[in-house]
């Protein structure tokens, strides 16, 4: 297939650049090894920040009757702060997904290569497809290293991936 831009990477930076691209007419295909939305997305920022709710929403249980409030046995439910998490997740990745499909913004998942100048080889669970482009944009994220700092060994240091 033949497409004014490709991008490989369905992080912030190429989901929006995908859009962006389209809103200007554009024709845009998306590679994305995995989920879209990237790490923020999927395994760092926004899940973080749901279990960080989930655990500012205890702590304030455990002061409900400074405020004249009896909520009875508070009690952590892992599962369902897990299930609540998966959820907000899901639906903001389904959100991206649709923004996609209603921009007509082809989605691949799978991995791409350079075979040449304009001509991408994607390597997806189906097959080996090729694409042209007459534009490509690299927006493949990092990956978390640890900086050699001291303490960034110690117990309880995580990165998004941990």
């Amino acid at each position: 297939m033949n497409y004014q831009v490709a991008i490989l990477g369905g992080g912030p930076g190429g989901y929006v650049c995908a859009l962006r691209a389209a809103q200007l007419g554009l024709s845009v295909v998306l590679i994305e090894g995995d989920r879209l939305g990237g790490t923020c997305l999927n395994s760092g920022c926004i899940p973080t920040k749901a279990l960080v709710k989930s655990a500012d929403l205890y702590r304030e249980l455990e002061h409900a009757e400074d405020f004249g409030l009896f909520v009875g046995e508070k009690r952590v439910d892992y599962n369902a702060v897990v299930a609540r998490n998966d959820r907000v997740v899901n639906a903001l990745v389904g959100g991206v997904e649709k923004l996609m499909k209603a921009a007509n913004i082809r989605v691949i998942k799978g991995w791409g290569e350079f075979k040449e100048v304009g001509q991408l080889s994607v390597t997806t669970e189906n097959g080996v497809e090729l694409i042209r482009a007459e534009n490509v944009v690299l927006a493949t994220g990092s990956v978390p290293i640890r900086i050699p700092i001291p303490g960034a060994d110690l117990p309880g240091v995580v990165t998004s991936e941990e």
